[in-house]
């Protein structure tokens, strides 16, 4: 029998060698590899013309963007931060010499719960950390007045989140800072890369300097900074991404589109959910398997699938609270809305148990599509 063809959970598009090679002659040739040179400050002014704000600070990935923001806010104490999330929100939070503290998801969107974020609020809170789930918007609006009304920092970590849009308006602009990706699983592949969005010419101004050692002109240090800077060949990949951006999303809704039509025919199968005013990127496509209901857990469901040549993410399990790093740290005890001995967050554990993130890319081959719906529809025939 044949070998089938292994379907990635993840296929970067990326620019052919002639199409960069103009780009990578000139910095070979000059030398110019860093630095703030001149594509990387082309790819800044071409992503704050994105999406449309003031200031854009590049940087080496998008755990050092959420550091470089946090570290340029100045905060103290605590951070609230969902734990369905990537172990680098979190990282972030502890690198920034803050301490995280977990707030449940809804069990619709996935999305950080508003009102278990204030239920966790101390005088001790600094900020809360949102993140756009699966490139999901969050409830912007609602969490802009509860940062205002106790005087928070408001910080989103976007990284699964470009192209985007909250209410018609690009996910980019809102809070204090948002937060990028540009690693190769994202829409927008540069390799590594990360970058922070903000009207606050102040806090751009210190993001800058810090990711420079904080220091002023090569002569002086003002601040106790540290490397993370962009490269130049991080920047020419994203410029070259960028200009296809909109083809990328518009072909990935299709896929998912066509995914979804046919999961949905399948009992205990669940989408998450997306609001109509908001629309998303299809950076990642979740499915939330209910065993009782499809007949397989979610781990049976992988394992079947991996037997299948195809390749499936568990994305995110365990969630942060359960790594064991955090466990460690007993970040949320007792008493908790739980109750004595439990965590207090029983949908994102829940959740956690039964998510599972399925291939899509940029330029997916219907022929892969097809056969992650008929890989599914075989698992229903066999019960």
């Amino acid at each position: 029998m044949k070998n089938k063809k292994q379907i990635n959970i993840v296929n970067p598009i990326l620019p052919q060698l002639e199409e960069i090679s103009k780009e990578l002659k000139e910095i070979l040739a000059n030398g110019k590899l860093t630095n703030n040179s001149r594509y990387v400050l082309e790819f800044e002014d071409k992503l704050k013309k994105y999406f449309g704000v003031k200031y854009c600070v590049s940087a080496g990935n998008g755990t050092l963007a959420l550091i470089l923001a946090m570290k340029a806010m100045d905060l103290k104490g605590e951070v609230i931060v969902p734990s369905f999330t990537f172990s680098a929100t979190v990282h972030s939070v502890i690198w920034s010499n803050l301490r995280p503290v977990f707030a449940d998801i809804l069990p619709d969107t996935y999305n950080i719960d508003i009102k278990d974020i204030e239920k966790k609020i101390t005088a001790k809170t600094s900020a809360i950390l949102a993140v756009n789930t699966y490139g999901n918007p969050c409830e912007v609006e609602k969490l802009e007045t509860l940062a205002q009304k106790y005087k928070l920092k408001l910080i989103f970590d976007s990284a699964h989140a470009f192209g985007s849009l909250y209410k018609g308006k690009k996910i980019g602009s809102f809070g204090d800072a948002e937060t990028f990706s540009f690693h190769a699983t994202k829409i927008l592949p540069a390799g590594e890369g990360g970058a922070i969005t903000t009207n606050d010419k102040k806090l751009a101004e210190k993001m800058s300097l810090y990711r420079v050692f904080g220091d002023v002109k090569g002569e002086d240090c003002v601040l106790a900074g540290f490397n993370a800077k962009m490269q130049e060949f991080s920047a020419i990949l994203g410029l070259k991404g960028l200009a296809k951006i909109d083809y990328y999303i518009k072909n990935r809704k299709l896929a998912d589109k066509k995914l979804k039509k046919g999961l949905s025919k399948l009992e205990g199968l669940g989408f998450q959910k997306i609001e109509e005013s908001n629309s998303v990127n299809y950076q990642y496509f979740p499915v939330l398997i209910d065993e009782k209901k499809f007949g397989m857990t979610r781990d049976e469901v992988f394992s079947y699938l991996l037997k299948e040549s195809i390749i499936a993410r568990k994305y995110f399990y365990p969630p942060a609270h359960e790594l064991t790093c955090y466990k460690k740290m007993n970040l949320n005890p007792s008493p908790a809305p739980g109750g004595a001995g439990q965590s207090g967050l029983e949908v994102t554990e829940y959740v956690s148990k039964r998510i599972l993130c399925l291939p899509i890319y940029s330029e997916m081959d219907s022929g892969d599509i097809d056969r992650i719906i008929q890989a599914f529809e075989k698992m229903r025939r066999k019960l």
